[in-house]
């Protein structure tokens, strides 16, 4: 505690009484930087005006095992890959420009196998307008490189103008942070028409993948482009503005991200790979004019929650849920979304001819079409407030739900919609998604034998997201998803008798409900029509069926047409 009480009134007497800069040949020193341990390039020979190729002395002060301080100047850095040595502890107050934007490879900064807790804060890189270059891929470029490393800090470092390949790009590392940092003005391939056509992963603003244990907050992605404005076939001949642009996020673990914004590009935040994100929150962040997607998690996302965000003004989904199409990690399952908002999705124009929808479930139909599986949207809204709508849906899903006896049919495996509104778009609200709810009804007749409880079948669904209730087995028994309170209700209608009474009763695994029971006379000119609401507790596992009773002296038909049972969860 001496020592820190000691270092902080040190600090405040040199800022009162500190000598002046003074600069002597090579070697600019304050003393300050002398009692902190500071270097700057120049004193190892770099000139500092943006001009002048300074990459050695650069190097050199990043070797030096000492914060480097750029004192607000334009450092000249040489084309190749710039690798920072393990003794690198940081930088800041600096400002890069690459000279050699065309060089192979080209990193600005490249940090490998560093474990030295360095930081990097209010640093500055100008990647001097690398575009119109018709190779590259997710590994040759980038304005900061950093993989293999551990315990480090990016704050307030912003990446700008062009470059293919990565703006930021952090490859298998753990434990760091991002705050308030930004990828701008990044672009790739101004060749109109695009020629060779652009490929995926070849411009990424932010690329952070085989991570773990991270976070990212209030950091800004805009204008990541990869051409002249257009649409996006994959025709040769044809511009293709934002293509395959996104900040993405794969293979990671252990992850948050809160409060950032990422603005004109194709896919605004993208969650996806063939090697699953898992255990993330996602908060607070805005996609807006993204060419394609708001938020993306394809593939092999699972576990992870997704609360407070807002897709904006994208042009085919505002959210999008995938399942694979070739091998993975794992199936995309159990994300929740809470309090999203998608906003007048499809208003580019772009992808009219499509299904453009607030919220979009895609099945994996190629390897498993009941994934992705467990996905939950809670106080979720679809609006389009354009006076001509473009966004056709609001949520949608394609998904084959899991019924009896398909293992986990038992279990909260259903896509739900829970307290979520739409308005304003085109075509449909919900379309094969809803509530943990279900209506069943009949075909033709069933007897009812004399003084015989008997089970009602259940031919026709006529509503059923969560796949409560089988058509093809089984189908005089209902499976909650999940355990809770269920609202039930049936109506069963018998044909005329006048003798006897027509009794109606829930059973709950097999189970009377005593206090859930109908009962009126027959009789003899007009059907008779029982109808019976009661609310019970229902556990994942168990199920329930309707019975019906009759002693009219001989059989009686029941019209399943015009019966039903109503199934919905309250609580």
């Amino acid at each position: 505690m001496l020592a820190v009480e000691l270092a902080g009134r040190l600090s405040k007497a040199i800022g009162a009484y500190g000598v002046a800069p003074q600069e002597t040949g090579m070697v600019y020193r304050t003393l300050r930087d002398k009692v902190f341990d500071v270097v700057s390039p120049k004193d190892f020979g770099a000139v500092g005006d943006g001009v002048a190729n300074d990459t050695v002395a650069v190097l050199a002060a990043c070797a030096s095992g000492k914060l480097v301080d750029g004192g607000g100047r334009t450092y000249g850095m040489g084309g190749g890959i710039n690798q920072l040595s393990n003794a690198f502890v940081g930088m800041q107050n600096i400002r890069l420009k690459q000279l050699s934007p065309a060089s192979a490879q080209t990193r600005t900064l490249y940090i490998a196998s560093n474990n030295n807790r360095f930081v990097m804060r209010d640093v500055y890189i100008d990647r001097g307008g690398s575009a119109g270059y018709t190779v590259g891929d997710l590994a040759d470029f980038a304005g900061i490189y950093i993989v293999s490393s551990s315990l480090f800090t990016l704050d307030n470092v912003v990446v700008t103008n062009g470059g293919r390949g990565n703006g930021i790009a952090i490859h298998n590392s753990t434990d760091f942070e991002i705050s308030k940092c930004a990828v701008t003005e990044h672009y790739w391939q101004e060749v109109v028409p695009a020629s060779p056509v652009i490929v995926d992963d070849i411009i990424q603003a932010f690329v952070i993948n085989g991570c773990s244990r991270w976070s990212m907050n209030g950091c800004l992605v805009k204008n990541v482009t990869s051409g002249s404005p257009g649409n996006y076939t994959t025709n040769v001949a044809s511009t293709q503005y934002r293509r395959y642009t996104r900040l993405g996020v794969s293979g990671c673990d252990s992850f948050a991200i809160s409060d950032c914004v990422s603005y004109n590009l194709d896919q605004c935040f993208d969650f996806s790979g063939s090697v699953g994100n898992t255990n993330f929150a996602i908060s607070n962040c805005i996609a807006s004019m993204g060419g394609t997607y708001g938020f993306k998690l394809a593939n092999s996302a699972a576990f992870g929650t997704v609360s407070g965000c807002l897709a904006a003004d994208c042009g085919l989904y505002g959210f999008v849920i995938s399942g694979p199409v070739g091998a993975v990690s794992q199936m995309p399952q159990d994300i929740r979304f809470s309090g999203c908002i998608a906003r007048n999705i499809g208003s580019n124009g772009i992808w009219s001819a499509y299904s453009i929808a607030g919220f979009r479930i895609m099945s994996s139909a190629v390897i498993d079409p009941s994934y992705p599986r467990a996905i939950r949207f809670s106080g979720c809204h679809v609006v389009d407030s354009q006076g001509s709508p473009t966004c056709k849906d609001g949520f949608v899903s394609d998904v084959s739900p899991l019924e009896y006896s398909t293992s986990g049919y038992d279990k909260a495996w259903a896509n739900v919609v829970e307290n979520c509104t739409v308005r304003g778009v085109i075509s449909t609200h919900f379309s094969g998604i809803g509530p943990m709810a279900l209506t069943v009804t009949g075909t033709t007749t069933q007897s009812i034998s004399n003084s015989t409880w008997t089970v009602i079948d259940w031919a026709t669904d006529v509503s059923d997201p969560c796949g409560m209730h089988s058509t093809s087995g089984n189908i005089n028994v209902i499976y909650p998803k999940e355990a809770g309170y269920y609202s039930v209700s049936a109506n069963v209608t018998f044909a005329a008798n006048a003798t006897g009474s027509r009794q109606l009763k829930f059973y709950v695994s097999g189970v009377a409900v005593d206090t859930a029971i109908a009962k009126l006379p027959g009789d003899g000119t007009r059907t008779t029509t029982l109808n019976l609401t009661t609310t019970l507790f229902l556990n994942n596992g168990s199920n329930l069926t309707i019975y019906v009773h009759q002693d009219s002296g001989g059989a009686l038909n029941i019209d399943r047409t015009q019966s039903s049972c109503s199934v919905v969860k309250v609580s």
